[in-house]
């Protein structure tokens, strides 16, 4: 079962390099199957949902990664879980992530799995070593340090010939740090240019919970400088999403809109309202357009929020 975990990471997705286009939602989905003689064997309250990364790996496949194992602040609850599904929504097999907990995204690197966590004391990066044990590579106090605040860490992670990871939000503006050919030697710090009020009213304050973040990250093939940016802003009602693709050639990173998602956005002839979106990974492009696949975290809360599965395709 590990060994396919790891195996199931040497797929590559996403065209060649080029500018990205703006998308247009293609398919929706909040229904999951799950194939209940499976859960047998793990813990009784381990639940479906939560689900903070997302990462494409093999043609129709994906590998979800929950921030925790069930609700609650008891300490096994935190441990995080990979699902594997189909781009269906069957979900075919589990297993808890390696002893990691709260993990925010999930990204391959070769044969390495590494992933962005957050928990109330400190946030950070890590991957999986040979022997599948998590090493920290990076980590911030969630009190001290002046990159984030309380339940605004790390939640993007991005590979490509660079790492990238990005903090939701600080205190003042949001942060983004390079780890040049992968080297945390050579990191480079980027301020990103973030509107934290962006869906506020006058009288809201942007804290731990309301205003605008980084959500995700995502390299963009064949693009060196150029990372595709999911930014999410809640109002205590509703979720407000933008795809920016951002480029960070020059000391100040310069942003352009792909793809809005707001309240009043329609599917099919239908309200489709957004949701917790936290995961985002490339799909296989279909007649060279590129396609794009979003998650939501529902919290482990089923009866106000949900897990939906969001496809786009570039117009």
């Amino acid at each position: 079962m590990r060994l396919f975990f790891l195996l199931v990471f040497l797929v590559s997705f996403g065209a060649s390099g080029q500018s990205v286009k703006a998308f247009e939602i293609i398919k929706a989905d909040s229904l999951f199957v799950i194939d209940s003689t499976q859960w047998h064997s793990f813990p009784s309250n381990l639940q479906f949902g939560g689900i903070s990364g997302l990462e494409m790996a093999g043609p129709g496949q994906l590998l979800l990664v929950s921030d925790r194992q069930a609700p609650g602040l008891e300490p096994d609850n935190q441990y995080s879980w990979l699902f594997r599904m189909d781009t269906l929504g069957n979900i075919h097999s589990t297993l808890r992530f390696f002893g990691v907990k709260n993990a925010e995204a999930l990204r391959r690197d070769g044969q390495r799995i590494w992933y962005a966590f957050e928990n109330d004391e400190s946030t950070g990066i890590g991957y999986l070593d040979s022997a599948y044990s998590p090493v920290t590579a990076a980590e911030y106090s969630m009190i001290t340090s002046p990159f984030t605040t309380l339940n605004r860490g790390i939640e993007g992670l991005a590979i490509g010939d660079d790492l990238w990871y990005s903090f939701e939000a600080g205190p003042d503006s949001t942060i983004m740090i390079r780890w040049p050919q992968r080297e945390k030697e050579k990191a480079v710090t980027y301020t990103y240019p973030l509107d934290k009020r962006s869906c506020l009213s006058a009288q809201q304050p942007a804290g731990s919970s309301l205003g605008n973040g980084i959500s995700e990250i995502l390299t963009i093939p064949g693009e060196k400088d150029k990372l595709l940016v999911l930014e999410r802003c809640f109002n205590g009602r509703y979720a407000y999403i933008k795809l920016f693709e951002a480029d960070m050639s020059g000391k100040v990173p310069e942003k352009r809109e792909v793809f809005n998602w707001d309240p009043d956005t329609r599917f099919l002839g239908l309200p489709l309202k957004p949701d917790n979106m936290e995961g985002m990974t490339w799909g296989e492009s279909v007649n060279g357009r590129r396609t794009l696949y979003l998650i939501s975290d529902d919290n482990h809360n089923p009866r106000h929020q949900r897990t939906i599965l969001l496809k786009l395709m570039e117009k």
